[in-house]
């Protein structure tokens, strides 16, 4: 989330850029929405993760970029007279267009790589073969202690050490069924997840003043 939240804001500072104008606005809204949709896909994701597809905002600005970059590819290769005002006034220079580009490169891999993190959870079979071992060592201790002659242990110490075993293996099923939603639970990310609805808050008020000066 940190690598995905720092291209959003190096997006933004780029958008900022853009001449003013219906693309940038677009392309602002754009921005947010994939905000809205990260923060969307964090909450309760064992079952939201299955429902998003990995198309998203970013193909939309993708879209806009392409066409921000054909018409100054043609504004490029015409007359002179043929470059209209509207080529001229609502296109971006191109080292700010590559940069673009390239932090939108990027925002797609994290994503892939988040959506893909997010579908590899631990299968059922995995918390069955780690019940059966526990319980396998408790059979095996009960059977053990199971006599008249007691060599090693007394009575007490024995149930100390009954209660140190079943103590661990349900501490250790704790962790295991905390850590299985990564946005739920002691051990979260939602710290990072924060930094998110933050940098919404800002997008939507830069988009908002910018309406605000249009107008």
């Amino acid at each position: 989330f940190n690598l995905e939240a720092s291209q959003i804001r190096m997006l933004q500072t780029m958008f900022d850029s853009f001449p003013s104008g219906p693309v940038q606005d677009k392309i602002r809204r754009y921005l947010v929405q994939y905000t809205s949709r990260i923060l969307s896909e964090c909450q309760h994701a064992q079952e939201t993760w299955r429902r998003h597809s990995m198309d998203s905002e970013l193909t939309g600005i993708l879209h806009e970029l392409n066409q921000l970059s054909v018409r100054k590819q043609v504004a490029g290769t015409a007359n002179v007279g043929y470059q209209t005002h509207d080529q001229v006034e609502h296109s971006p220079s191109d080292p700010i267009l590559g940069q673009s580009y390239t932090a939108i490169q990027v925002l797609m891999e994290e994503r892939s790589k988040r959506m893909t993190a997010m579908q590899s959870t631990f299968p059922i079979l995995h918390y069955t073969i780690v019940s059966a071992l526990a319980g396998c060592i408790l059979m095996a201790f009960l059977i053990e202690t199971d006599q008249e002659l007691l060599v090693f242990f007394n009575s007490v110490q024995l149930r100390l050490l009954w209660a140190a075993l079943v103590g661990a293996f349900t501490a250790l099923a704790i962790v295991i069924y905390d850590l299985r939603d990564p946005f739920d639970g002691s051990y979260n990310v939602a710290r990072s997840v924060q930094q998110l609805r933050t940098l919404r808050k800002t997008l939507a008020l830069s988009f908002s003043d910018s309406d605000g000066n249009g107008l």
